[in-house]
């Protein structure tokens, strides 16, 4: 299977430890995509700010890269959702996780295309605005 493939996973759940789950897998096989799967899958690959092209991500899977100027920062286990937390109906919405941090931030996807991603940072409504970093052995990192 490739990253950001949908799976259904079956296992026996043996024990917790502070941010992670230990289970018994059972079975895993690949499941037809929900609306949720197909955004996931449009968010794949590098962004940029539009106002900030410093503040610069990499999305794989269901994980994201943050760096800023070049350097990494955090990674976020990512989820895309019907809602979030008191957040519902609007949706779709965008879960990060920090384990590190120990942080979850939640934003409504207003918009993903090809090359843009609107964001709107709850629960402040701070909009975001992201451009997909284009590829090529000529494409400079911005």
């Amino acid at each position: 299977m490739t990253r950001a493939t949908p799976v259904q996973i079956e296992g026996d759940w043996v024990g917790l430890y502070e941010d992670s789950v230990e289970m018994v897998l059972r079975s895993a096989k690949e499941r037809a995509p929900s609306d949720e799967d197909r955004v996931l899958n449009l968010l794949q690959g590098d962004w940029y700010s539009e106002i900030d092209n410093n503040d610069q991500f990499t999305i794989l899977g269901s994980e994201r890269q943050n760096r800023y100027g070049g350097a990494s920062t955090s990674v976020e286990y990512l989820s895309v959702m019907p809602f979030c937390g008191e957040f519902d109906g609007l949706g779709p919405f965008l879960y990060a996780w920090d384990s590190q941090g120990g942080t979850g931030l939640c934003y409504e996807i207003k918009e993903v295309t090809e090359s843009v991603l609107d964001l709107v940072y709850l629960p402040r409504g701070t909009e975001l605005r992201y451009l997909r970093q284009e590829t090529g052995p000529d494409t400079p990192i911005r």
